[in-house]
């Protein structure tokens, strides 16, 4: 009988290969492969060690070169098809935005500067003082747009 092995890549970097095909009455069986170096060791953590929430400890996964384009690419097209093709079935607008700016833009009077990102997390506005973390500004400045470009679509003379 040929024997099949599906290969499924875990969140830490580990696979598991299942078994297909062994016996016909049995479920298939898994084991877990490590990638070279990457063997589970049990010993004390040590105080030097990076915590697991800190960049140095990301572990990264080798994959065969057939691999790497279907495990680093997100599929954008297929993604806004099946948004529109729900919304339209649920009866919901959807509108694409042009994101430049978004997340430069103050929510609350409208400045735009580079700086007022003073990093990658933060968004702290250079004329009003406001605060608040970036990806809620650019969030919330993406509704605000689309919003607009909602309203100027519907009063246009030529919408129906």
């Amino acid at each position: 009988m040929k024997r099949v092995v599906r290969v499924k890549v875990l969140p830490d970097g580990r696979q598991l290969d299942t078994l297909i095909g062994k016996k016909p009455d049995s479920p298939p069986t898994p084991t877990i492969r490590y990638p070279r170096g990457s063997w589970p060791r049990r010993s004390a953590p040590d105080a030097a060690s990076p915590s697991k929430n800190s960049r140095a400890s990301a572990k990264r996964v080798r994959l065969r070169k057939p691999q790497r384009a279907t495990h680093s690419s997100w599929a954008f097209a297929q993604l806004g098809a099946f948004i529109s093709y729900k919304a339209v079935r649920a009866g919901v607008p959807v509108m694409s935005v042009d994101p430049a700016i978004t997340s430069r833009r103050c929510t609350r009077c409208g400045h735009i500067d580079k700086k007022n990102r003073p990093g990658q997390d933060r968004f702290a506005c250079l004329d009003c003082g406001f605060v608040e973390h970036a990806d809620i500004v650019g969030s919330n400045n993406i509704a605000h747009r689309a919003a607009e470009n909602y309203r100027a679509q519907s009063t246009s003379p030529g919408a129906a």
